[in-house]
Order: structure tokens, then sequence, then C-alpha cells
């Protein structure tokens, strides 16, 4: 049981208890999707969303706040709204050192770490949509699996979250990983709006790579693809190199 998530519980269920659209969850100091779900029902019902449903979709992307050490905590709504962005913390694994409704330079520096592992090139302790999104989940961000499985999940990140968000960081190859590797093709190819399913436009829009490639981020994208389905490229430097023409030799003899 960890204390600081059992808190966030008690705080939740408070402070939501006389909402017809909150229902009370299990207060046992585990994270767990009961937890986020009962969070992000609480930033919709301050968002003033009519039907909130436990779902960080579109509709609470456009409405949520960026939160800041600028946020005014005067303020009941943003108060709250805090709160929450520092419960989300704690089910994560960071420490703002409180749930205060206070952003202050502990809870900056928690998402500035958050930031670090995801991959961020710009960890400025700014709580966008797209951080709080992030935080309202379960997905992980801290290393539990192959070290360069996550350096690919923090170079897509790093490139092309402003189009497809934040994926996990943890070095397991999911699902995710793999659709976003997708979309990351999509957008290079220019395809007007990606959807991470690698359909004809995306194989007709395919450019051929080969030592000397010029392609620097196709190349890239070549190289975490095969690293992911157990060939080494030697590294991911966006280089069509002698480690990357193996790579797709080995590959290519055991398709066929």
């Amino acid at each position: 049981m960890d204390q600081m998530v059992l808190t966030v519980q008690e705080w939740v269920n408070e402070t939501y208890a006389n909402n017809p659209h909150y229902s009370q969850i299990e207060e046992n100091g585990k994270t767990g999707w009961p937890t986020i779900t009962a969070l992000t029902i609480g930033l919709q019902i301050e968002l003033g969303i009519p039907s909130p449903n436990g779902t960080f979709g579109p509709t609470t992307i456009n409405l949520c706040p960026t939160l800041s050490t600028a946020s005014d905590s005067t303020n009941a709504q943003t108060k709250n709204i805090i709160k929450i962005l520092q419960g989300a913390l704690y089910c994560k694994g960071y420490n703002p050192t409180g749930i205060t409704g206070t952003y202050g330079n502990n809870t900056k520096a928690a998402i500035t770490t958050f930031q670090t592992h995801a991959g961020m090139p710009s960890a400025n302790g700014i709580a966008t949509p797209m951080y709080f999104k992030a935080l309202l989940n379960m997905d992980a961000f801290v290393n539990v699996g192959d070290p360069k499985v996550r350096i690919i999940q923090q170079n897509l990140n790093k490139n092309y979250s402003n189009v497809i968000g934040l994926i996990a960081c943890d070095g397991r190859y999911y699902r995710t990983t793999n659709k976003a590797l997708i979309y990351a093709l999509q957008i290079e190819e220019g395809i007007p709006e990606p959807n991470g399913t690698f359909g004809p436009s995306t194989t007709a829009l395919l450019p051929t790579l080969s030592q000397g490639s010029t392609l620097t981020k196709f190349i890239y994208i070549l190289q975490y693809s095969l690293y992911v389905n157990g060939f080494d490229p030697n590294g991911f430097d966006g280089s069509f190199g002698p480690g990357c023409r193996e790579a797709v030799r080995e590959f290519q003899a055991f398709s066929i």
C-alpha cells in the first residue's frame, strides 16, 4: 500500500462525494484504473463537462488548462485541478510533496522529471493538456525493459508527440509503440491524416532505402523497426551504414 495514493483516493472521494456523476472508489492505497478514472472524472467535473465519463478524450483535451507556477491557486477550480494533477503524479510514481492545490517548485520539479522520462527535449515543468492526459493513464515512463526500446519510445515522443501524444517509455514493446512507428512513418510520408494503420497509401509512399541514402528520418524509423523485430542495426543514427544494411539482409533472409 502507498500512503500517498491512499491520500489521493481519500481526497477524490471526499471532494466529489455529492456529485451524481461520481462513484466512490475503494481506498486501498493501490494505483490502478479505478483511481485514474476517478481523478479523470474529477477533472471533467471541474471543467464543466456535462457527462463526465472518465475517458480523457478530445473534449477533455480541449478544455484542460495548462498549469504552471503562474497558475492562480486562489481560484477554487484551479486549486482542485492542481490537486488532481498532483494526485496523478503520485499515482505515476512522482512526488510533488503534497496534494496542496498550489503549483509550487516541487510540483514543477515532478513534472520536469516526468517530461525528461518521456524523452521531451524541453523539460520546463509546465503541465500542458498533453502531459495531463499522459499522467491520467496507466502507461509507465520508468525503464523496466530494454533500454534501447526505451530510447525508441522516447525519440518517438520527442519527434512526434505533437501529433500522436505521448506513449509509454518503459522499454517494453507494446502495440502502442508499434502504432506510433506507423504514425511516424505516415507523418514523414506527408499523409494528411495519419491513422497508425499500414494501408495502401502508406505502402505506396514508402521510399526505397539503401546504403548512401540521405532520407535520415525514414532511416531512423527503419532502424527502430528492425530493432524491435529482433534485427539490431547497431545503433540509431539515421545513417544507412554497414550495421543497418546487415540488419536488413538478416531480415530479408528471415522473411524469405
